[in-house]
């Protein structure tokens, strides 16, 4: 299987049709960017008669698909048939791990983005973003305070497996214990990211800072203490 068979002919007119979705909907003409994505979904099942079940039109389907479980279906689908013929799924992934998400599935999110955590580090700066853009925020979408440590810790394992830096995860699972009420335990998230803080950027290293403020309240003028 090609990674992309389409021709231009085939393929010019559903980008035409994606911008003018996206114009549409910036003017917020709902009703045009709605007839509009319709014409594209009968474009591609036409292109998916002719070519049959390939993972990019699965994958733009899916995009374009307004049900969560729907596009859960689709994306599903468009990763097993990139998988067994070698191709590419990071884009796919990183659509799917939201849906998964909104349908109350955050650990499966997780495994997705794991999955094609090696594409990401190896592909180019966008993709390396967009990735890990979407590993931090599955932990703070989940409906559940209950989970949220546990995918706040697996979203770190995933990013130092990777060879990321974690320490962007860390202070937002820092923030949630805090918002939580969970003092000791973000005191001591604190204390393990402390070096890591220390070679940061600046604005990890402001929020750190901010956030060991409220972990260990000190006299005015007094540094933020965490050894506490």
């Amino acid at each position: 299987m090609e990674a992309f068979p389409f021709t231009s002919a085939e393929w010019d007119p559903l980008e035409d049709l994606a911008d003018s979705i996206l114009n549409a909907s910036s003017y917020k003409d709902d009703a045009l960017a709605e007839s509009l994505r319709l014409e594209l979904l009968e474009r591609l099942a036409a292109l998916r008669a002719r070519h049959g079940d390939h993972p990019v039109l699965l994958e733009t389907a899916a995009d374009y698909t307004e049900a969560a479980a729907e596009r859960a279906v689709l994306y599903r689908r468009a990763v097993e048939i990139a998988e067994a013929h070698g191709l590419p799924t990071l884009s796919i992934r990183t659509s799917f791990a939201p849906v998964l998400v909104k349908l109350g599935e955050p650990a499966a999110a997780l495994e997705e983005l794991q999955a094609c955590g090696r594409e990401a580090v190896s592909g180019d700066a966008d993709e390396r973003e967009g990735w890990f853009w979407e590993l931090k925020d599955v932990p703070h979408e989940a409906a559940s305070d209950a989970q949220r440590s546990a995918l706040y810790r697996r979203a770190e394992e995933i990013a130092r497996a990777h060879g990321l830096p974690t320490l962007s995860i860390r202070l937002l699972h820092i923030r949630f214990l805090l918002d939580v009420g969970q003092l000791a335990a973000a005191r001591e998230e604190l204390r393990g990211c402390e070096d890591e803080a220390s070679r940061a950027s600046e604005d990890d290293q402001t929020f750190f800072k901010q956030l060991c403020g409220e972990a260990s309240p000190a006299e005015p003028g007094a540094a933020p203490d965490t050894a506490r």
